[in-house]
C-alpha cells in the first residue's frame, strides 16, 4: 500500500507491520520535469492505493522494484515512459 511519493522515484510503501523505501525500477527522470512527474505520480499513486512490487535489486539498502497498481497489468515505469515524463533506464 503507498503511504507517500518521495520523488518522482522514490516510494514509501507499507503492509500491516513495515514501511519500505522503494525506488521505481527503470526509470529515468530528468530534472527539469522532477515536479511535474511528482504531480503525475500522485495522481497515478494516491495514498493506500495497493501495489504489486517486482524486486528487482537494492541500491544502497533501499529495494528496487517494478510498481504495479492492483487495478492494472502495467507497471508504473511503462506508464512513465508512455507519458512522456521518463526515459527507460533499464
Amino acid at each position: 500500500e503507498i503511504l507517500q511519493v518521495s520523488s518522482s522515484s522514490v516510494l514509501l510503501i507499507g503492509d500491516n507491520n513495515r514501511t519500505y523505501t522503494v525506488k521505481i525500477a527503470c526509470t529515468e527522470i530528468t530534472p527539469d520535469l522532477e515536479e511535474e512527474s511528482v504531480n503525475w505520480l500522485k495522481k497515478e499513486l494516491p495514498r493506500h492505493t495497493k501495489v504489486n512490487l517486482k524486486p528487482k535489486g537494492s541500491v544502497d539498502g533501499v529495494l528496487v522494484a517494478k510498481v504495479i497498481p492492483f487495478n492494472s497489468d502495467i507497471d508504473i515505469t511503462e506508464k512513465y515512459i508512455n507519458k512522456g515524463l521518463a526515459i527507460d533506464g533499464c
